[in-house]
């Protein structure tokens, strides 16, 4: 494995490192021993449940309310780290926050909540949610450990956030009342944060230029690092992918005063390539069963070199894999590329993040 403290070839200032888009490229797959194909980045999905109803979720109807089994946890974060796990972000299917294992103490984890456990076990922690219990994560828990927080915001506008996702206006203020902690509060870089768009072209969800300039305003006046667009969930990926190139134009127009953009490519998987992927990142999911890659679409476990997923998150990353197994002499001028990267932009924990790697060329505007 790359080993940071070792590299000659910059000095890795870990208080002044800012998360940076320009970080988030394919090359990071180096951070792992990609020759000893082990599980390095695991997403968790806690529970199936969301206290969330929005219409245009395509979940809504699939919930069945399932929660993991906390000793199953346990088991699997342990067994994770012993054999040489690195990053572990709570997400969902549902809302992880509804887990309040999170971020209360249990016996089960030296009585710790898990983020804390998971921490002091020396893993890199990253959380997506729609942060309306985030404040109680803050009374309990060591938040500012966190590697990163993504806020799934949706929309700007206090009456359309609550129509979009059917709650009252308390919820709204109380994700910008955490928000507004966390930048204030954080230690120097960590935990870097985030906040996420849906976008539809057909539902009007954050698709027009003002849009987008109305988000990129709010987001400069956070304070916060990056704001993420990914398109509504849908099985016409040909219509995703020029919705999204369309709004990479548009965030291309527009000063973001030190806030990134982030705009989700959806590519169809390569036929002509083994998925390699799947030898790195795993799914636990809130019925206590494993899954290849994408807690949404995934790979069936049987057919690990036909993938039915109808994008593919880490194309990317599988063509560097499989263009080394083609030819080794690759992997150094893949290597060189992280090198560069750590070089110009420093070192963030969110490198060994994998839950954003395929995306529009970033754009970066002091």
């Amino acid at each position: 494995m790359l080993d940071l403290k070792k590299l000659n070839f910059v000095k890795v200032n870990y208080q002044i490192s800012k998360i940076s888009a320009n970080q988030i490229i394919p090359e990071n797959i180096f951070l792992y021993n990609i020759f000893s194909k082990n599980i390095f980045s695991a997403e968790i999905n806690p529970t199936d449940y969301c206290n969330y109803t929005c219409s245009w979720c395509f979940t809504n109807n699939k919930r069945t309310n399932n929660n993991l089994d906390i000793s199953c946890l346990k088991k699997y974060i342990d067994l994770f780290t012993t054999q040489g796990g690195k990053a572990i972000h709570f997400s969902g299917g549902g809302e992880p926050l509804v887990y309040k294992h999170l971020y209360t103490k249990s016996d089960l984890f030296d009585n710790k909540p898990i983020l804390d456990y998971c921490i002091d076990k020396g893993l890199y922690i990253g959380l997506i949610t729609n942060g309306t219990n985030f404040l109680n994560v803050f009374q309990n828990t060591t938040v500012y450990n966190l590697a990163f927080v993504r806020f799934s915001i949706d929309s700007v506008n206090k009456s359309r956030y609550c129509s979009f996702h059917n709650c009252n206006e308390q919820a709204f203020k109380n994700v910008l009342k955490s928000i507004d902690s966390l930048v204030k509060n954080r230690n120097g870089f960590l935990p870097a944060i985030g906040i996420s768009f849906i976008v539809d072209q057909e539902q009007n969800l954050n698709y027009s230029f003002s849009d987008i300039k109305e988000i990129a305003d709010f987001a400069t006046s956070l304070g916060i690092d990056f704001v993420q667009f990914k398109h509504l969930h849908s099985n016409n990926a040909e219509k995703a992918e020029h919705e999204m190139y369309k709004i990479h134009q548009k965030c291309c127009q527009i000063s973001w005063k030190n806030v990134e953009f982030w705009v989700h490519h959806y590519i169809n998987p390569k036929t002509e390539y083994n998925c390699q992927i799947t030898n790195y990142i795993e799914v636990l999911c809130a019925n206590n069963v494993k899954s290849p890659c994408c807690h949404l679409f995934g790979i069936d476990k049987n057919q690990k070199f036909n993938c039915n997923s109808l994008v593919c998150r880490y194309d990317s990353m599988n063509t560097i894999l499989n263009n080394i197994l083609v030819d080794i002499k690759k992997h150094d001028n893949y290597l060189k590329v992280l090198e560069n990267s750590i070089s110009n932009f420093g070192f963030h924990p969110f490198r060994y993040f994998t839950s954003s790697p395929d995306l529009y060329q970033p754009f970066f505007n002091n």
